[in-house]
């Protein structure tokens, strides 16, 4: 009995660690996703099984809010005018904020800034990166001191 217990947890401790981490979108497909139309959006979350929880839109933005699993979603928007528009995503595993710390740099993003923003118990550190046409904010949030939660932002700010 104690050698089927010890299997069985052997068996969800590797079926963890294998599912909690790596679970993020490759940077490449949310370059994708920042590039794409509404249509090809639609397609390629369809082909991944991402649910589509929600769709705003105000006077100058069409938000597509898609949930990839339980701890990843994103949002994308897409300017009435014109534009490639931005994707936030969201996701929980430091190792998966590790993970694009390193491959934003192998893109050629170059750091720029950090900026703290807090508001009562809440704060969080944004990792400003850019090369020649967009950039990158990396986004820490903490409750109480405590890490919460990990945002990537792919958009195009004004370079002045």
């Amino acid at each position: 009995m104690q050698l089927v217990k010890r299997a069985i947890f052997t068996i969800l401790l590797a079926l963890t660690t294998h599912f909690s981490f790596g679970q993020q979108l490759p940077l490449e497909d949310i370059f994708k996703i920042y590039t794409s139309d509404s249509l090809s959006l639609k397609q390629y979350c369809a082909e991944k099984n991402f649910e589509l929880i929600e769709v705003t839109e105000d006077a100058w933005v069409v938000f597509y809010n898609f949930r990839v699993n339980e701890k990843i979603s994103f949002l994308k928007g897409y300017p009435k005018n014109q534009g490639t528009g931005s994707v936030h995503y969201n996701f929980s595993d430091y190792e998966d904020y590790k993970g694009f710390k390193k491959s934003i740099r192998q893109m050629g993003f170059n750091f720029e800034r950090e900026q703290t923003n807090k508001v009562g118990n809440n704060s969080s550190n944004n990792f400003y990166y850019r090369d020649k046409t967009d950039d990158i904010i990396l986004v820490i949030e903490r409750r109480k001191a405590k890490m919460i939660g990990f945002r990537l932002m792919l958009l195009r700010l004004p370079h002045f």
